[in-house]
């Protein structure tokens, strides 16, 4: 009844506030936040979610409502242990909890129990993931919660504050191309640390025995021992660990043999390793092996044979912090074979410099010197600028001269720009650039204003080179286009199946009321062989449905256009990316395929996009001389928010792909994807996924494939 109470005064309070101050909607300081964690989750499984607050006075009262998509989420409980509010008992944070709303708010209990400003953890909410969940992104926001609750601060003064709030997100992974599984963490260190590396594993049936071949892939890590206590191996009858160190080679075997391991998911083992003293900027990749030739990664079910699962590597990135005073580091990225890769060498000095010497060597075959860039750097005001390759010793010496007139001034930046290949035929590597003397004479130096020289600090830098793995699944994909205000414009929607289909069915949502439905159409397509089609249309809830039957004739295996959708856009607009996302039709009819031997199951689904732009996004430039090869421009500007220009030269027509990755290598946009004439191009980046997320700060490479012509640049992104 108390606590009833205090909530009705509370609430007064806060209407109170809101009506008489007009001062009080606005806080005159920096602007107090809450935000909300992204993170990842299972189909099935639970997920953390932390919610984290800024406030810049003390609070004598705050309240949050939170949003979620209930049909997707349940929530099962909050905790803010070990976070800013930890010291705040139970019994006087109160909540309520209704469907796809969750309302937190806490009392004014006095001063000893206000708030100090400060920064840091809200609180933890705990969900559990549908298992419907796959693929699907959730947005967490904040939102009214009857009949007067909303997201707001209120200060030792009593005014009322509406603190900024920065929605999160919870992105459901697909389920792995096969169900039983084994994943290895990714961590970062330092030198000469003890790290925890664990093993993951997921099995669909009763498991009697494991065996984990791992290698890692440099001796700059350490194995150390391997743990069990607390993991799903800890109930194995027998578990031993077999060491080949010379090849850095390792081998967990773990029996059920007592009690067999039941179907689950969690952590198998944790491996103990030590980084070298020595070792820095090194990314250490942990795969999966044949352990000496024979025994490789195996699954043993109960009562059956043995099999590999699905596996996924982790890596151990060592890395210094940057030195003080004057240094010399070279920039860390990650590329595929094939590709060319932009490497930034940076340079703080403290005072004037006259000259400097920069001196390098990689470690491996696998990079291939291409050329060396100043434009945009610090090296670009050098008035003499020379760069000397020594292939076969794999090095290279850069030597900027400024002069007394004319030297560097004190501060940090690039000072010069690496271009090198990484050979199509490599494998996994991680190549290390490290300071040099080059050919036994030249070292690393820095020559000051007024006389002297010497040796700047200096952080190595390197390439990681991850060859792509490509798993097919059965896959439903829609195209991104590019079009304007007052155009009709069309969709592909394409699909993969790996056997044979009787029924197809697509649910789509389209995100905004800019677009008009027109009609679906299949010439040409995968979808004109059924038997038969319908198309459902709502109009209000901005969704589609179509329905193929292959009754007659299955849907042999294949890829290409299932159908074409065609919209008309609203005319006039601002510019807008609309999505053509995955629904359920209705509330009941899913994107779905039908196996003629099996039963229907949901295939691999990833949205599409129409990016509306009163000018249209991958503009010819006029009055220009067809290009006489091709070319891939640096971004302007670089770094950027919220968007930035590539420009691109086509010396005949030619289908032109470009599509963006994250330092992970994983594809987050694809920018272009169809036929282009010859002309010089240039394409907005908007800074935004493939989902129509604004993407996080970073770093993000830009890639081109037009014909056998291959290009990679790096830019930047910064919020």
């Amino acid at each position: 009844m108390k606590s009833r109470i205090y909530m009705i005064f509370l609430r007064f309070f806060l209407v109170m506030a809101l009506t008489f101050s007009v001062s009080a909607a606005y806080d005159p300081d920096i602007a107090d936040t809450v935000r909300i964690d992204s993170v990842t989750a299972y189909p099935g499984g639970g997920v953390k979610l932390p919610v984290y607050f800024y406030n810049d006075e003390p609070l004598s009262a705050a309240e949050v409502v939170f949003m979620y998509d209930s049909s997707y989420l349940t929530l099962d409980s909050f905790s803010s242990a070990g976070g800013r509010l930890s010291y705040i008992p139970d019994d006087k944070i109160l909540t309520r909890n209704s469907t796809g709303l969750f309302n937190l708010s806490i009392q004014d209990w006095g001063e000893s129990s206000w708030i100090p400003r400060g920064n840091g953890l809200f609180c933890n909410l705990y969900f559990t993931v549908d298992p419907t969940a796959a693929l699907q992104t959730i947005i967490i926001d904040s939102s009214f919660y009857p009949p007067i609750s909303n997201t707001v601060f209120s200060d030792s003064n009593a005014v009322t504050i509406f603190p900024q709030f920065m929605k999160g997100y919870i992105t459901v992974l697909e389920s792995p191309p096969s169900p039983d599984s084994v994943w290895i963490d990714s961590v970062s260190t330092t030198p000469a640390e003890t790290i925890a590396l664990n093993i993951y594993g997921y099995n669909e049936e009763r498991i009697s025995g494991i065996r984990l071949a791992l290698r890692y892939s440099s001796d700059s890590l350490e194995y150390d021992t391997a743990i069990f206590e607390g993991t799903r191996g800890e109930t194995a009858s027998n578990k031993t660990t077999s060491k080949n160190l010379q090849n850095r080679e390792i081998l967990l075997s773990l029996d059920y043999n007592i009690s067999p391991l039941l179907p689950g998911t969690g952590i198998l083992a944790t491996l103990k390793f030590s980084t070298k003293p020595g070792g820095y900027n090194e990314n250490i990749i942990v795969d999966s092996v044949s352990y000496q030739g024979i025994q490789k990664l195996e699954f043993i079910p109960e009562g059956g044979v043995g099999f590999a699962p699905y596996f996924r590597g982790g890596h151990v990135s060592i890395q210094e912090v940057t030195p003080g005073n004057d240094t010399v580091w070279v920039d860390t990225t990650t590329t595929s074979p094939g590709d060319y890769v932009d490497l930034k060498v940076y340079g703080r000095n403290e005072k004037p410099i006259t000259d400097a010497k920069l001196a390098f060597k990689y470690s491996s075959d696998n990079l291939i010197y291409d050329t060396t860039i100043f434009e945009n750097t610090r090296g670009d005001m050098a008035s003499n600028k020379s760069v000397t390759p020594d292939i076969a010793n794999k090095e290279m010496l850069i030597s900027l001269g400024f002069g007394i007139q004319t030297p560097l001034d004190p501060g940090t930046g690039p000072l010069a720009i690496i271009r090198f290949q990484i050979k199509p035929e490599a494998g996994n590597d991680s190549i290390i650039i490290d300071s040099a003397t080059f050919q036994s004479t030249q070292s690393l130096q820095f020559a000051v204003k007024g006389g002297g020289s010497y040796t700047p600090a200096f952080r190595a830098g390197f390439i990681a080179v991850h060859k792509p793995e490509i798993t097919i699944v059965d896959s439903v994909w829609v195209d991104n286009v590019n079009s304007a205000p007052g155009k009709t414009v069309t969709v592909n929607i394409n699909g993969y199946n790996a056997d044979n289909l009787t029924a197809v069915k697509l649910a789509l949502k389209y995100s905004s009321a800019n677009l008009t439905y027109v009609t679906t159409v299949f010439n040409s397509t995968r979808g004109a062989s059924a038997s038969v089609i319908k198309i459902d249309t709502s109009s209000q809830r901005r969704e589609i449905l179509i329905s193929l039957s292959y009754d007659t004739s299955p849907l042999s295996p294949g890829s290409g256009k299932l159908a074409s959708i065609r919209f008309k856009i609203k005319s006039p607009m601002s510019d807008a990316i609309v999505t053509i996302d995955s629904a359920s039709f209705n509330g009941t009819e899913r994107l779905e395929f039908t196996p003629e031997v099996g039963v229907p199951f949901t295939p691999y689904f990833r949205s599409g996009s129409i990016n509306i732009k009163n000018a249209t996004d991958v503009e010819e430039k006029g009055n220009l001389a067809i290009p006489t090869e091709f070319a891939l421009e640096q971004n302007y500007p670089n770094p950027f928010n919220p968007s930035t220009n590539i420009r691109f030269d086509l010396p005949k027509e030619t289908p032109v792909q470009i599509d963006i990755y994250n330092v992970l290598g994983q594809e987050v946009r694809t920018l272009v994807n169809r036929s282009l004439p010859a002309g010089v191009y240039n394409i907005t980046f908007d800074g935004r996924g493939d989902d129509s997320r604004q993407l996080a700060s970073g770093i993000y490479y830009y890639r081109i494939m037009a014909g056998d012509f291959r290009r990679s640049r790096m830019m930047m992104l910064l919020k």
